[in-house]
């Protein structure tokens, strides 16, 4: 297995590399950036989720898709990701959406998940 490569601007960064917290750095920079053109599949950047109703299952599901879709392009650390919508007893946030995949970590491969908060990835 290939040991994972920092992006050139992790390389830059004086503090020991940590592979998990990149990969989470770069699908909140893909969720944090802003879409200019929506009809373009592969552009960097989503929606804002919180302009989505908590209650429009279906809108926060095209969410995941797209973000699935985004993470397999410019996440390539993070093998086989899905974004899954799970449901929780908050009534403002019913839904949370679940990145998972795995990681090559030079070693071995192993499992990663994570949930990102409605604001923006934060």
């Amino acid at each position: 297995m290939a040991h994972p490569m920092p992006f050139l601007f992790e390389r830059l960064d004086p503090a020991p590399f940590d592979l998990h917290s990149a990969v989470r750095a770069q699908v909140e920079r893909i969720v944090s950036a802003r879409l200019v053109d929506a009809s373009d599949d592969q552009q960097f950047g989503m929606p804002s989720v919180i302009e989505l109703s908590s209650s429009d299952k279906a809108a926060l599901e095209t969410y995941a898709r797209r973000l699935r879709r985004l993470i397999g392009l410019y996440e390539p650390r993070l093998r086989h990701p899905t974004v899954e919508l799970m449901a929780q007893s908050d009534a403002m946030m019913p839904h949370a959406l679940i990145i998972s995949g795995s990681l090559d970590t030079g070693a071995a491969e192993e499992r990663f998940q994570f949930s990102l908060a409605r604001g923006g990835g934060r």
